[in-house]
């Protein structure tokens, strides 16, 4: 099966947020199609999963508003999150197959694709029984939070490469108090360009996905699926 692997390179959150509905709406109608954004968030803001309660925020509300950091309460599984410049997040967006997909299993193989990159990398990570997402001896280096519409997963994952930890400091990260986070930045005495990790990443994530067949895009948060591009096209020419 095939998957096409959109890279935006920076881009807003909640422009891409609605790219990510569209492409939701357009798998439940072609469950065959299968995409993956690829993002780096800027400016930086907060989400807000299900399980968010408001102390995990820290930050006044002004002071937000003064920095420019918006908050956004999404569908996700989770609690609160940032995500700014420096963090690379993924969003994979397919109808996982009812038997074979079970959504515990879609979490796992996104924490392995992660842990499998790190290797790679050669920083040694792991998962922490009982928490989603990727750990260090040094901190947590990634979060996940999926969400599900009728077997469509969207939301996904971020991965901290030069992320900046002061916006961490907004919030307590994953709802997890005295929780600390770090980067590939600062367990690496180089760390390599953004691109490299992404490339890395979709390389691991997509076969456990079980996509056989990868196309990659450059696009921006304005992309419209083939079909519905055909479509409108179409519809100008009569």
């Amino acid at each position: 099966m095939k998957i096409t692997c959109l890279h935006l390179g920076k881009a807003p959150y909640r422009e891409t947020y609605d790219l990510q509905k569209r492409l939701v709406e357009h798998v439940g109608l072609h469950p065959d199609d299968a995409y993956m954004i690829f993002v780096e968030h800027s400016p930086q803001v907060i989400t807000k999963g299900r399980r968010t309660e408001d102390a995990n925020i820290v930050a006044p509300t002004e002071m937000l508003k003064r920095m420019g950091v918006d908050v956004v309460e999404i569908e996700r599984g989770g609690d609160v999150t940032w995500h700014g410049p420096g963090q690379l997040v993924a969003y994979p967006i397919f109808r996982l197959q009812a038997k074979k997909q079970p959504l515990h299993a879609y979490v796992a193989a996104l924490e392995e694709a992660i842990i499998d990159t790190l290797d790679e990398l050669g920083i040694e990570s792991y998962r922490s029984e009982g928490k989603t997402g990727v750990w260090t001896d040094s901190g947590k280096i990634a979060a996940i939070g999926v969400a599900a519409a009728r077997r469509v997963v969207w939301h996904g994952l971020a991965l901290n490469v030069t992320t900046d930890m002061q916006g961490f400091s907004l919030i307590v990260p994953c709802g997890l108090v005295g929780n600390t986070v770090t980067s590939i930045e600062r367990l690496l005495p180089e760390c390599p360009a953004m691109e490299s990790v992404e490339s890395i990443l979709a390389r691991h994530l997509c076969p456990l996905l079980e996509f056989d067949s990868v196309e990659h895009v450059e696009a921006d948060t304005t992309f419209k699926p083939e079909a519905e591009t055909e479509v409108e096209q179409e519809i100008q020419t009569k």
